[in-house]
């Protein structure tokens, strides 16, 4: 929660977070699968109820001032959101690639209870969760996150040395693949890493009537603001908001 306050008083448009079941069946937020990296529990946090998530020490292992702080409930930030600011919601599953049709019904039903699908995003790596989702709340924008695609990833190098190859069909096919995900699966946001996002993506899924919201560790700010991408992403917003925009 600290984190999330701290984006929200350095003017974040929107905090992202990762969600997924306790073993009893809560919505708790948190990134990583298992709880030995970032609190002072371990194993799997599928494997724990709610109640003794609450009780471990979430912010000791960053500083010592966040010594205390909890893995909070979706609950409990959508509470503390309302009103406030915009929720990106990465529906996570575990192993990679998998899918358990439980998590997006208590996920819907929070934001129904909080009266706040005109202030939530989602995203996923698991489509089918997004489509389930659409299906419940069909007014949540959601965006399925783009596989790692080598190919493509690949075109993006050689077009940035050679940008007339953009023009050729084959490889205007290629890059445009983000955008024919997000019509496939039904859904209504691109949501692409940033490093496969070129000119020909931004205009064509904007031709298309989509937002561009990409994911990512590596950013080049200047180029990503440059070519009209919809949204940018940092760990410290009020940096980028001071040196590039």
């Amino acid at each position: 929660m600290a984190a999330f306050d701290r984006a929200w008083r350095d003017r974040a448009d929107i905090v992202e977070m990762d969600v997924r079941l306790s073993a009893d069946r809560e919505v708790v937020v948190i990134h990583d699968r298992d709880l030995d990296r970032t609190t002072d529990g371990t194993g799997l946090v599928a494997d724990w109820p709610v109640s003794e998530l609450k009780r471990l020490n979430a912010g000791a292992w960053f500083g010592a001032a966040y010594d205390g702080e909890h893995i909070p409930t979706l609950r409990e930030v959508l509470h503390w959101a309302r009103g406030k600011v915009a929720l990106m919601l990465e529906l996570k599953f575990d192993p990679y690639g998998s899918f358990a049709p439980q998590l997006v019904p208590a996920v819907a039903a929070l934001i129904a209870e909080a009266s706040m699908a005109d202030q939530v995003l989602a995203i996923s790596y698991q489509p089918r969760a997004l489509v389930q989702l659409k299906i419940l709340i069909p007014s949540v924008p959601a965006g399925p996150i783009y596989p790692a695609d080598g190919a493509l990833g690949l075109t993006v190098s050689i077009v940035r040395h050679f940008p007339w190859l953009a023009q050729v069909s084959g490889v205007r096919r290629l890059l445009t693949r983000p955008l024919r995900y997000t019509r496939d699966w039904g859904c209504d946001v691109v949501s692409p890493n940033i490093a496969v996002v070129t000119p020909t993506l931004v205009g064509a899924t904007h031709a298309a009537g989509y937002p561009l919201s990409c994911g990512g560790l590596r950013w080049d700010y200047p180029y990503a603001i440059g070519i009209g991408v919809d949204t940018v992403a940092a760990n410290d917003p009020a940096c980028v908001r001071r040196c590039y925009l």
